[in-house]
């Protein structure tokens, strides 16, 4: 059959009426004049090919223009039989013939999205959560166990690379350290390769420089850090703390030590082990070798209330013999040197009340007849509190007056040479280390 087509939308056009030039398709409103072309459609009864509308190309009737009555509801309806035409042809058309036999093959499986693979985690990643388990994991850590592990990883870095510091929070009753508590947990390893610690060969003298000596390894909940983080410094800092050996002492014999001193048994602690401290403000002893490996000293505080910490300090000395004859004559004379040693103190603090002890270390030098010389001496002062005054001056008198009881001590010869450190307490204390002196 012939008929007339929106050339827009496709929709049939209304049948030519006399007197009538334009035309308004009314189904996409499109005006037609009278020129359009005839084409031959085939039956609405037959499969159709006619598609779907589409989208609106000409331009849309102004607005208040006149228009007539339109009967669009006729249009819609021709749209959607057509439509339902094309659907039913093309489903027609897809549709398998009825099977005269058994199938052949089944109906291929649905593809199923697959997530790609996470990439493998780093060998330094898995080696550390690997030591951290053989440790006691995140929420029981022994941080000495984990210390050959860390010791093994920035030696990779820095072949001759000594122990400085350990650091740990927060210490449990059981001795471990739980990684989980707070937000702050951590284990922090420090240490030192010596071969770093010079001038570079391109750096005249009078430059500053910074050289890459410090080395550290934090360990936390998440493991976060697997690798050594290198810390540049210059020389002077580079060798603020000494090399320590290995601890002897596990963190439950000092954990035992720290509750006989009155430390409370159910408050976490803040661990620490570590060498010798110069602070900026001490002389530097020319024969000093702060790479040279010597006994180290832990500590335990626990932070109170008041924002005071309690503390207790002790050697790590488990394992160590008793002290020689020689080394108890030593004892014996500072002993006897104590009456003078505390008028020192006394003549030093004056009414300085926040002043609870005052600290020196000698290297003495000792003659055939016992005669000491102080080759070095370098005078500290333990303050708890607000200190008010001339702090030099404080430390110029102890050094002066306990220096002139120094001369007076007779020491064996066989052992030539001593260093001590002294630390006499408000209430007349004295403690003197080592021995063993080493």
């Amino acid at each position: 059959m012939k008929a007339e087509k929106c050339p827009n939308c496709g929709a049939f056009l209304p049948v030519r009426r006399p007197g009538v030039v334009v035309r308004q398709c009314e189904f996409c409103d499109l005006e037609l004049p009278g020129d359009v072309p005839v084409v031959e459609v085939e039956a609405l009864t037959a499969r159709s090919t006619w598609l779907p509308p589409a989208p609106r190309v000409g331009p849309l009737p102004e607005r208040g223009a006149p228009r007539r009555a339109a009967r669009w509801p006729w249009a819609v309806a021709l749209g959607v039989a057509a439509l339902g035409a094309v659907v039913w042809a093309t489903t027609a058309k897809a549709a398998p013939p009825p099977a005269s036999g058994p199938a052949t093959a089944e109906a291929p499986e649905p593809a199923v999205d697959v997530p790609p693979a996470l990439p493998a985690p780093p060998a330094a990643q898995v080696a550390l959560q690997e030591a951290v388990a053989a440790a006691g994991g995140t929420t029981a850590l022994d941080p000495l166990a984990l210390l050959p592990f860390i010791d093994g990883q920035v030696r990779a870095v820095a072949p001759d690379a000594v122990l400085l510091l350990i650091n740990c929070f927060p210490l449990g009753g059981d001795g471990k350290v739980d990684l989980t508590l707070t937000s702050d947990a951590r284990c922090s390893y420090e240490l030192r390769a010596p071969s770093r610690v010079k001038r570079p060969d391109d750096v005249p003298a009078g430059v500053d420089f910074e050289v890459p000596c410090l080395l550290s390894f934090t360990v936390d909940r998440e493991l976060r850090s697997f690798t050594p983080t290198e810390h540049r410094w210059d020389l002077a800092h580079c060798h603020m703390h000494h090399a320590v050996r290995p601890p002897r002492c596990t963190v439950a014999e000092v954990r035992e030590r720290a509750l006989a001193a009155g430390l409370p048994a159910d408050a976490v602690w803040r661990l620490r082990f570590g060498g010798r401290y110069r602070s900026g403000y001490d002389p530097i002893d020319p024969e000093e070798r702060p790479d040279d490996v010597e006994r180290g000293r832990w500590s335990v505080s626990v932070q109170g209330d008041d924002g005071h910490d309690r503390r207790f300090e002790t050697r790590d000395d488990c394992g160590d013999p008793p002290p020689t004859a020689d080394e108890r004559a030593v004892l014996a004379a500072l002993d006897r040197a104590r009456p003078a040693l505390r008028r020192c103190f006394t003549g030093a603090v004056g009414s300085h009340a926040s002043i609870e002890a005052l600290e020196l270390i000698w290297r003495l030098t000792i003659d055939a007849r016992g005669a000491v010389t102080i080759v070095f001496d370098d005078p500290g002062v333990d303050i708890e509190g607000m200190f008010q005054g001339d702090l030099g001056a404080v430390r110029e008198r102890w050094s002066t007056c306990a220096n002139a009881a120094a001369r007076t001590l007779r020491l064996p010869a066989a052992l030539g040479e001593v260093r001590l450190e002294l630390r006499l307490a408000r209430d007349g204390a004295l403690v003197v280390e080592p021995p063993p002196f080493e």
